[in-house]
């Protein structure tokens, strides 16, 4: 089993481009390109801000980093890579639903709350329009849960788009699917 560090590698492997990686780890994340350079190098371990940051990134790929587990059914999945060639699917959907949650939580920790589940259930401050973004990925997910359930296969690529139904291993269709995030 991988440990923590080597899963890490994994999604940052599968995430971001092997030219320039540090560099654009600096840009997206604000830690410093020297300390992403000596996690990925075996010089420093990988610190809790650096969990934190891949983990709200990449939500999709958050379980299994910190447990070493996949659960695809609840769209907690493994990146495409080299090293793991699964037919796990991916969970698009999922994955907005989960950015659309830290994006929640952030906005309420910012007004001064910490509860995202009270303020998605009764306001809490929050724009309404936040929180139907929350609820409309939500609903999303579930019909996307039910498909794998109805046919493990289920290839939302397929599904979703017109033409190229190849799967090439990465995810850079998941950014074409309309987004519900909030962008503020």
């Amino acid at each position: 089993m991988l440990d923590i560090s080597a899963r890490m590698q994994e999604v940052l492997r599968s995430q971001t481009p092997e030219r320039g990686r540090f560099r654009t780890l600096e840009e997206k994340s604000g830690i410093k390109a020297g300390n992403w350079k000596s996690f990925w190098y075996g010089k420093q371990r990988a610190n809790s801000e650096m969990i934190e940051w891949v983990c709200q990134t990449w939500p999709e790929y958050a379980f299994w980093l910190v447990t070493g587990i996949a659960d695809p059914l609840a769209g907690h999945v493994i990146p495409f890579s080299d090293r793991f060639r699964v037919n796990a699917v991916a969970k698009p959907w999922s994955a907005k639903y989960f950015r659309a949650r830290i994006a929640l939580k952030r906005m309420t920790v910012a007004q001064g709350g910490g509860d995202e589940v009270s303020a998605d259930r009764t306001g809490g401050g929050v724009p309404q329009a936040v929180i139907d973004d929350v609820t409309k990925s939500r609903e999303l997910r579930v019909v996307e849960i039910k498909a794998f359930i109805d046919d493990p296969r289920a290839n939302w690529e397929h599904h979703e788009r017109s033409g190229d139904t190849e799967r090439d291993g990465g995810d850079e269709w998941v950014a074409d699917l309309p987004n519900f995030i909030p962008t503020k």
